[in-house]
């Protein structure tokens, strides 16, 4: 497959996979922090858990923010379900 191929099939794509792969990754990151947290039951880690979970939160805002600008999909109606679902729920928010 050429790579004006491949340019072609990623165009087409109704879904961004970087944004989404950000989005797993902070949601990863907020799970692991909880769970090291509650395994440990260390006040330190905890207090960095708390740390490490709020900064995903704001960039799961962030990625939100973009979800605004139709970056996780061309599809409006799937853009706004995938912010929500993913991004925006999840914080008590909506898009």
């Amino acid at each position: 497959m050429s790579s004006l191929d491949m340019s072609k099939l990623i165009n087409r794509s109704y879904i961004s996979a970087p944004h989404l792969f950000a989005v797993l990754m902070n949601w990863t990151l907020i799970g692991g922090s909880v769970a090291v947290s509650l395994m440990l039951k260390n006040p330190f880690i905890t207090f960095a858990a708390l740390i490490i979970i709020g900064a995903r939160q704001h960039a799961l805002v962030v990625m939100m923010h973009e979800a605004s600008h139709y970056h996780f999909s061309k599809n409006k109606i799937l853009n706004d379900a995938l912010a929500n679902i993913f991004c925006a729920f999840p914080l008590t928010l909506e898009t």
